[in-house]
């Protein structure tokens, strides 16, 4: 995977309906993803043609790590 797997894939679904939308929606909401990489500004120059939410941050750091914060029932929970 490109930068570590920093780099997000965009995947365009063809046609409708969207495969998601048949999921049960279970309550939990993106409240933020932030990518850490050494080449943090190369990977937001890449996806910003084709992607752009403010809930995703890319930051400059001496290693590659993620942090998701979801808004769940039960508050939000953060992954690392």
């Amino acid at each position: 995977m490109p930068f570590e797997g920093a780099l997000p894939m965009v995947i365009e679904w063809p046609g409708e309906p969207f495969p998601g939308a048949a999921m049960a929606d279970l309550g939990c909401r993106l409240v933020r993803l932030s990518i850490e990489h050494p080449n943090a500004d190369e990977i937001a120059d890449r996806l910003a043609p084709v992607f752009t939410d403010e809930r995703v941050t890319f930051r400059e750091s001496a290693e590659c790590r993620f942090s998701a914060e979801i808004q769940t029932p039960h508050g939000v929970r953060t992954l690392t």
